[in-house]
């Protein structure tokens, strides 16, 4: 093992340890107030990054421990889902299947229009019709420790004041939904029809007169891509009020901001995925959170 390899090694154990330490002290705390929060939260795209717009809801469990009057040190996990809008994201995705099979065999014998992310395929001769969108999903696993700072404005109406860092850990899906149509000419005056005339008339309710007939096949497919799997860093710093509801309840809203941290050195240091960062495809998020907090 070498000088750099054993570093990192007695690195990514010392801050394990701190997580394990941080969580194990507010579990088995007696001595001193623990208030465990439990917060849902509507989650939104800052601006523009590599999709159009992001959106979604996350939930998230916190484990206060008081260090002094009006700090508490803080542990929080939390699970996010975004839907994402991406107008390039086909061109950004590099699936092999759709790449290199899908639109290659069907580039041959027609053609592609885009609207609104969407595409729209048509064969050459027009017997085959369809329409492909898209579906973007974004999850993230959040774990993260902090440090809050709270103050009472009023009786029942406190200030509080966060700012958490720690290691995100996301899987971002894609799946293509496809409606196609075929359309069918029968010629019911050709040699190959005339032995299943009387029936083809039956089934389909055409009289005597009709000499040619069309119709249209539709069918549904869905297609999976492989996801995208990586690992950030990330920083979120909250402001919000907390209100009295008992003495071991309050309410909570609050506003969280969510940046997050291309890897860089650290994320060689702690071995993420070379890709990580390039298959994340947001910068930050705002989250206006709803939570209980339950004080021991």
């Amino acid at each position: 093992m070498t000088a750099k390899r054993f570093i990192r090694k007695i690195l990514q154990f010392a801050i394990a340890g701190t997580f394990l330490i941080s969580v194990l002290s507010v579990v088995q705390a007696q001595d001193n107030p623990v208030k465990i929060r439990l917060n849902s939260a509507g989650i939104v795209q800052n601006s523009a990054y590599r999709v159009e717009k992001s959106t979604g809801f996350g939930f998230s469990g916190q484990f206060n421990r008081r260090l002094t009057k009006n700090f508490d040190i803080t542990f929080r996990v939390g699970y996010n889902t975004h839907y994402l809008t991406q107008d390039s994201v086909l061109d950004e995705w590099n699936w092999d299947y759709w790449d290199q099979r899908y639109v290659d065999f069907l580039d041959n014998v027609g053609s592609f229009t885009k609207s609104n992310g969407k595409l729209h395929y048509t064969k050459n001769d027009t017997t085959f019709l369809a329409d492909f969108d898209p579906r973007q999903t974004l999850g993230e696993t959040m774990l993260s420790l902090g440090l809050e700072y709270h103050k009472d404005l009023m009786k029942n109406v406190r200030f509080f004041a966060d700012c958490n860092f720690g290691v995100n850990v996301y899987r971002r899906n894609i799946k293509m939904l496809e409606d196609w149509t075929k359309t069918f000419h029968w010629d019911t005056t050709s040699a190959a029809m005339k032995t299943n005339l009387e029936l083809l008339r039956e089934v389909f309710g055409l009289d005597s007169n009709t000499v040619e007939y069309d119709y249209e096949y539709q069918i549904q497919i869905t297609h999976f891509a492989p996801p995208k799997k990586g690992k950030l860093f990330f920083v979120t710093p909250t402001v919000g009020m907390r209100f009295y509801l008992s003495p071991s309840m309050d309410l909570d809203i609050a506003y969280q901001f969510t940046y997050y941290m291309d890897g860089g050195k650290l994320g060689d240091l702690f071995d993420f995925p070379k890709d990580s960062y390039r298959w994340y495809p947001l910068k930050s998020t705002s989250q206006l959170t709803f939570g209980l907090t339950f004080k021991y």
